[in-house]
């Protein structure tokens, strides 16, 4: 886990709390979002997942935890296509039950087939997360730290996945 000192957990404690009470259970939202508001919402989930995981240490079993991800993954499903590597990174690799995880290979077999542009990055994407899936399946005795696992997975690609 990374040092994170008490004003940077203040800070991100203000952030998890703020985004809760924008779009929790309980609060106001229109039935139908745009696609765009989709997008930035999930941008909003994965940074919570991320800083959750890397700077609060979180192990993936906090029920907050799972409410943001079952939430991200309903949000992936909803907007079909993502074409967000970093987004489509950080919310594959948090699919730890078989539901999840056919989600996120549908969602990204929809992204590749639906592509505005080509490139293998959605690729990579899909590959490093399906290692992430392996390495944490691998790990029973629960040794290895999300960071270490990630650190591993993105060390093995063939090139740094521009996550811009």
């Amino acid at each position: 886990m990374l040092g994170v000192g008490a004003e940077n957990r203040k800070l991100i404690e203000r952030i998890d709390r703020l985004y809760f009470s924008t779009v929790g259970p309980k609060a106001l939202r229109p039935e139908k979002m745009s696609h765009d508001e989709i997008l930035a919402e999930l941008h909003g989930l994965a940074a919570l997942i991320y800083l959750n995981r890397t700077a609060l240490g979180y192990t993936g079993d906090e029920a907050k935890h799972k409410f943001i991800v079952q939430k991200s993954i309903q949000s992936l499903n909803e907007v079909g296509v993502c074409e967000i590597p970093w987004v489509l990174f950080v919310i594959g690799c948090e699919a730890s039950e078989d539901v999840q995880r056919l989600s996120m290979c549908r969602i990204f077999e929809k992204t590749q087939r639906g592509r505005k542009r080509r490139s293998d990055q959605i690729d990579w994407i899909r590959q490093m997360v399906e290692s992430f899936w392996k390495q944490v399946d691998l790990d029973e005795t629960q040794k290895l730290s999300y960071d270490t696992i990630v650190i591993a997975v993105i060390s093995s690609a063939p090139f740094l996945p521009a996550f811009a």
